[in-house]
């Protein structure tokens, strides 16, 4: 049975003008009576027009209340689109499918080339003939992904590809295309859809072609049966009954999956039917009256379907009744090719020329969204293609001319049109709330009203002695009163009549001097702006701004006002500029901004034109950042915030911070308000929101052009916690949550991982790997994906175990670390959400780098066992050596002794016969003999070293170098002191004359009797070195040290400088308490062979 719906496409607009017709009428009957009250109105009719006027108002009353319940029914969301074409980095406008994955890609197929997204940036595949590894056709028709990450792609141009981005270098495309050697294998490259029907068997359809099926483990390629209807086709999709050949086929058009089922269309006039995993049959629905299925969706038990000639149908039960429900819901023109659930209660439709549809599922009423040339928020172009909801509710949408995309997250202003048909302007000065709940917008039309029981504002034009009135504001009294201010100035207001009456202060003072009496009075137009209710202990004011004037307060209790204006006598009055907003902060001072600075008036002075003034100094970080203020904002704290054309600025003390936001053209900000720890900046095109306690910006841009904040801007915080302004044609309100992005972070993964340029298998190493020692190159190719804020996502990274700062770097580009040690590594990362705010550290790889075999502790140990027995043989040897050298001092010993040391020894011995007899003097005699014997004793041991000078073959460096080592050894090791020898090669050539290895001999000789007795040390490094044609000695020790300038030299030292002036070198004595001694000798050394 087939029910027609009877209504087509419904213009909301239309609907909501009649409303605000009936609306106006009623009020032009009721309100709209010139200056004449109620009263005078109805004494002056007659029974007849009385009985007319309140038929009229009940008329006008029943028709807006059915208009309006109309209009609520059928109301539908407002979409708004971003544009997103080749301009972007789309490689083609025409997209022809969406789709995303498991990491949350997004997939744009298009007539040429395959898009995947990530909310940075679009990476394209395309074919190549010069690349056999990239996608073998450019037309793509439907893109899945596999339970193994594998993502199939099906092409009109190039068959089915396969692509795994973890395959090595070179394989990660497969391409499966028709082949006329292969009967068995793809029969069309003109594929029209897959699905997957189980783990391992993919389902294709092509044109003019059977159900095709393919194995993915295999690759091997199965038909079904021929069949005359989609029906018998789908009695059994199983691999098993599938078959090799194809024979008379049924062309499959539309795959779609819901509950585990995936439901089938035909190409051919027919029903859609529903296989299970298995491929078994599970519905089958009904045959449907439009020629062909363009598209359908399955929804709980019912079915939505569309034609190829348009209408959209649904079938309401499973179709197993004998009488099931076919109903036409939509009796469309135009042709619908995509249909997806928006929500519950909404259906969102893809046209084949008019752009989307909503429909209502309840009233089944829709609103079209076109593409508009002068609407940067529209759909591109108004042919779809492809639709899809994402898993954060982003709506994207696929025509001929590039790819719209609705973030309902973006767009949550509520807008709501002003009943204003004018053609010129309107400016918008401030809101006022009642406490009733009362809304009054104060422009330059008017005021625009609308009470708590009220679906729309109306407009109330208010005049004064046949005068406009341009209204800036509106402030109430304690006493309940209302005074409103205007471009013609200062009115007594009553906003239950809408009235305005004559405000005469009974005295009007300028620079303490009476101007003005009431006996006097005349109206003066002013200016008045930013009217506010001061109050100073039992008094109460209304200050507002006159422009061109200067501060005007009105003392309520008394009557009075006073003009506060610039005083050329008086250096503290107000001065230059055009007075625009007056302010007051939560410690009740005053504050005033202008065209030439801001100001603060010293209330506690009294009624005084007394102020503080603070200039822009460009010199002065601590000043303004601008002399025109446009807005002042009180901080709950302490001081005030101010807006300027050059950025924000918070004033305390006397002293002003200022903060710009990133962007330039931001820096103009029209007004602010404060709320929750953020300043809330009006920029061009949006809101800078300053985060006090970050001291950062997050600009949040307006979705539509016409709702742009504009200069002047009253926004102001309603009593339910939404912002509300004016701007256009609409009041805006919104909650400041709903503009804040959400706090979430966006998950951060490896897309590939390379080692030595060589790319690794991240399925086989999911989370660690270990490398060789000279696999120390490594390159990680991060991807983070943030589609629902694009360009808000920022990662930084650090590779722990190598370094301890962070490093930020673009989410696209590629991290490399080389010449790693052997070691362990961790990959930290963090990103930011859509604040700004960091994420907590996460341990996104682990990387062990392993030791060489030589750096292993087996190699440490053989190392140790080879060093000390190198050591023990060093040993060994020196024994050796120092054995030989005693022998040959022995030899000369007893070559002395028989010589001159015998004959040293008679001289002692002779002098001791002598001291025995002597008799006289025995003292003295005594002393001198002991003298004979002492001189005897140190000749004999002086012969050897003078001896060994003489001799030429010790006139090499090197004899020198041997002959300091040795007396050393001797001297140091009978004190059991450990000493270090350095010897430079370059000493080899240099020879010394007999009396520079004499004198250098016992320098040397000295230094080391010097720290034996004195040092205190454990260890002496004696070290001989060449430095250009000298030869040079250093001896040092670990001792004590000691104070040069508190040490005064004994004979020692004087002997070892006298002989180093003897060398015609230098002597060089350093040394500090507690860090050693070093003696360091440099004398002039010859080349040649000396004797």
């Amino acid at each position: 049975m087939i029910r027609k719906g009877s209504f087509r496409r419904n213009s909301w607009v239309k609907r909501r003008h009649t409303c605000l017709s009936c609306w106006n009428i009623w009020l032009n009957e009721t309100y709209i009576t010139g200056n004449r009250s109620a009263d005078q109105v109805f004494t002056d009719m007659t029974e007849s027009e009385y009985i007319r006027f309140t038929m009229k108002r009940l008329l006008s009353v029943l028709c807006f209340l059915l208009f309006y319940c109309a209009a609520l029914r059928a109301q539908l969301p407002d979409l708004y689109f971003e544009q997103i074409t080749t301009r972007n980095g789309l490689s083609n406008n025409s997209i022809t499918c969406l789709f995303e994955d498991s990491r949350g890609f997004i997939w744009i197929g298009t007539r040429f080339g395959l898009n995947r997204y990530d909310g940075q940036t679009y990476e394209h595949f395309l074919k190549s003939n010069q690349n056999r590894n990239s996608i073998s056709g450019n037309y793509i028709v439907r893109v899945l992904e596999d339970q193994d990450g594998i993502i199939w792609v099906a092409t009109k141009d190039g068959g089915l590809n396969r692509f795994d981005e973890q395959a090595k270098e070179g394989f990660r495309w497969t391409a499966l295309m028709e082949s006329t050697d292969n009967k068995t294998g793809l029969p069309s490259n003109r594929l029209t859809d897959i699905v997957m029907l189980n783990d391992s068997v993919l389902l294709l359809t092509a044109e003019v072609n059977p159900l095709i099926l393919l194995h993915t483990r295999n690759m091997e390629f199965r038909y079904i049966a021929p069949a005359k209807n989609v029906t018998d086709a789908v009695l059994s999709v199983r691999w098993d009954d599938a078959g090799s050949e194809i024979k008379d086929p049924f062309w499959i058009h539309r795959f779609k999956t819901f509950r585990g089922q995936i439901f089938l269309s035909p190409l051919k006039p027919g029903p859609v039917a529903a296989i299970d995993a298995t491929g078994k049959l599970v519905l089958r629905f009904r045959d449907l009256p439009c020629t062909t299925i363009a598209e359908f969706l399955p929804e709980g038990d019912s079915l939505w379907v569309s034609g190829w000639k348009g209408g959209l149908f649904l079938q309401r039960n499973s179709g197993t009744g004998d009488d099931p429900v076919i109903t036409e819901v939509f009796d469309a023109e135009d042709q619908i090719n995509c249909i997806e659930s928006l929500d519950d209660h909404t259906l969102l439709l893809g046209m084949n020329s008019t752009g989307v549809a909503l429909l209502d599922k309840r009233t089944m009423k829709s609103r079209f969204f076109m593409s508009e040339v002068n609407n940067a928020y529209s759909i591109p172009g108004n042919r779809v293609l492809a639709m899809m909801i994402d898993r954060n509710g982003i709506v994207w949408i696929g025509t001929t001319k590039g790819l719209a995309r609705y973030n309902p997250a973006q767009w949550k202003i509520h807008a709501e049109l002003l009943p204003y048909d004018e053609a010129r302007d309107i400016s918008y000065y401030s809101v006022f709330t009642e406490s009733s709940g009362t809304l009054r917008i104060c422009s330059s039309a008017g005021i625009f009203k609308k009470e708590p029981a009220d679906a729309f504002f109306r407009r109330v034009e208010l005049d004064f002695k046949g005068q406009a009135i341009q209204v800036t504001g509106i402030v109430q009294l304690s006493d309940g009163r209302f005074m409103l201010s205007s471009e013609q100035g200062l009115f007594w207001y009553d906003p239950v009549k809408e009235q305005l009456s004559d405000w005469i202060p009974s005295l009007v003072y300028l620079r303490d001097t009476v101007i003005i009496n009431r006996s006097h009075y005349s109206r003066i137009a002013f200016q008045v702006r930013s009217p506010v209710v001061y109050k100073d202990q039992d008094k109460e004011f209304v200050l507002a701004a006159v422009i061109g004037y200067g501060l005007l307060v009105y003392d309520v209790s008394d009557n009075v006002n006073y003009f506060l204006v610039r005083d050329e006598k008086n250096p503290l009055s107000f001065g230059d500029g055009l007075l625009l907003n007056v302010a007051i902060d939560k410690d009740r001072q005053v504050w005033l901004g202008s065209t030439q600075g801001l100001y603060r008036w010293r209330s506690e002075e009294g009624l005084v034109n007394n102020f503080d003034r603070f200039l822009h100094d460009p010199d002065d970080p601590a000043s303004i950042p601008s002399n025109y203020i446009t807005s002042i904002i009180s901080d709950p704290e302490k001081g005030v915030w101010i807006t300027t054309p050059d950025g924000l600025g918070r004033l305390v003390d006397g002293s002003c911070q200022t903060w710009l936001p990133g962007n330039d053209l931001h820096r103009v900000m029209l007004g602010g308000l404060y709320d929750q720890g953020k300043v809330w900046a009006a920029v061009l095109e949006g809101f800078e929101i300053f985060d006090v306690k970050r001291k950062t910006f997050r600009y949040q841009g307006i979705p539509h052009e016409s709702w742009y904040p504009s200069a002047p801007l009253g926004i102001i915080k309603l009593p339910d916690g939404q912002f509300a302004y004016a701007s256009g044609k609409h009041f805006l309100t919104f909650h400041q949550d709903d503009l804040i992005a959400d706090r979430s972070f966006p998950d951060v993964f490896i897309k590939t991982l390379l080692v030595q340029d060589s790319l690794i298998y991240l399925k086989e190493y999911p989370d660690r790997i270990v490398l060789k020692h000279n696999q120390n190159f490594v390159q990680f190719n991060l991807a983070g994906i943030q589609v629902r804020y694009p360009g808000s996502l920022k990662i930084r990274y650090r590779l722990t175990g190598l370094e301890e700062n962070w490093t930020e770097s673009s989410v696209t580009s590629f991290i490399r670390f080389t010449n790693l040690t052997p070691g362990s590594y961790a990959l930290e990362v963090q990103v930011t959400n859509p604040v700004g705010e960091w994420s907590e550290t996460n341990t996104l790889y682990l990387l062990d780098i392993s030791k060489p075999w030589y750096g292993t502790w087996w190699f440490y140990g053989l190392c140790l066992v080879m060093s000390l027995s190198v050591f023990r043989l060093i040993i060994f040897l020196r024994e050796r050596s120092r054995y030989q050298i005693e022998m040959i001092r022995n030899r000369i010993a007893n070559d002395l002794h028989d010589d001159v040391g015998s004959a040293l020894s008679s001289i002692h011995l002779y002098s001791e016969v002598a001291h025995n007899h002597s008799q006289k003097n025995q003292q003295e005699l005594r002393s001198l003999l002991q003298k004979i014997s002492h001189a005897s004793l140190e000749m004999q041991e002086n012969m050897g070293h003078i001896i060994w000078s003489l001799q030429p073959r010790n006139a090499p460096a090197g004899q020198m170098g041997a002959r300091l080592r040795q007396l050393a050894g001797e001297m140091l090791g009978a004190a059991n002191i450990r000493f270090t020898y350095e010897w430079d090669d370059n000493l080899g050539s240099l020879h010394l004359s007999p009396v520079q290895r004499k004198e250098c001999y016992l320098i040397c000789k000295e230094a080391l009797h010097n720290i034996i007795k004195y040092a205190a040390c454990t260890k002496v490094t004696i070290r001989l070195y060449r430095k250009s044609e000298s030869m040079c000695v250093d001896i040092s020790d670990n001792g004590k040290g000691f104070d040069k300038e508190s040490v005064q030299y004994g004979n020692g030292l004087y002997s070892m400088q006298q002989r180093a002036e003897s060398l015609k070198g230098s002597l060089k004595i350093t040394s500090q308490p507690g860090d050693g001694v070093l003696v360091s000798l440099c004398f002039p050394a010859g080349t040649r062979k000396i004797w």
